[in-house]
């Protein structure tokens, strides 16, 4: 439960950074400062919340640095604010292609070698609850290759992600045009796994227990289509 984790970490920042006032000499107040605000950035990227992740290792790496002018630790203090800079760097370089790939349509296709990351797309929209711009790249993936089971499987779970997102409000049914629509969906999640096994898919364990297919595993048509054949 990140969301949770991430209140929880907050409350021992605050906690930290109040006992780190209160005695700047202590050694040890300072490097529980620094890993609260360490495991504040581990958090928030996990929550794709980039800017906030980045600015939390900063201030990781802002107190390293004090203790270490202070002589508080050095060693220590020196071998964590490398590690520290180096996951700066590779977090600012994923936060990079995550934006991209969380571009407006027309930016993201107009990119070079877009068409090869339409599957990475559609999973960092649907992280993002972006499911309404989902089907477009569901649809182009599709179309890429008849022949490719791999972009044929995963344009299914696009569909079926779009179709699992459409529920009701609490204590209401859906609508008849949410009805229409979340079928619309599953009818073509189901044809792109039915294309994807006719191409050559044929990991039905894997398909069976992917949780992108949840809304679809009760459907009797999922269940034959996820049985292999015994011809």
């Amino acid at each position: 439960n990140t969301e949770k984790a991430s209140e929880f970490y907050r409350q021992q920042n605050d906690i930290c950074k109040t006992l780190a006032a209160a005695d700047p000499t202590s050694a040890a107040a300072q490097h529980d400062l620094s890993v609260s605000h360490y495991m504040l950035g581990t958090v928030s990227a996990a929550l794709l919340e980039y800017d906030a992740a980045l600015a939390h290792y900063d201030d990781a790496i802002e107190v390293l640095t004090g203790m270490i002018e202070n002589g508080q630790n050095v060693e220590q203090s020196l071998y964590e604010r490398g590690g520290l800079a180096a996951q700066v760097l590779v977090l600012r370089d994923e936060a990079n292609q995550i934006r991209g790939l969380l571009d407006d349509w027309e930016t993201f296709i107009s990119r070079p070698g877009a068409r090869s990351k339409l599957s990475q797309r559609i999973t960092h929209l649907a992280r993002a609850g972006r499911f309404d711009e989902i089907p477009q790249s569901a649809a182009m993936l599709r179309s890429l290759d008849a022949e490719n089971s791999d972009n044929l499987y995963n344009a299914a779970c696009g569909y079926a992600l779009c179709a699992n997102a459409i529920q009701p409000a609490e204590g209401e049914s859906l609508s008849a045009e949410q009805e229409t629509q979340r079928q619309e969906y599953l009818d073509l999640a189901l044809t792109c796994l039915q294309e994807s096994i006719a191409a050559g898919w044929s990991d039905f364990e894997y398909m069976r227990r992917d949780s992108d297919l949840d809304v679809l595993q009760d459907l009797p048509e999922f269940q034959q289509l996820s049985m292999p054949s015994s011809e």
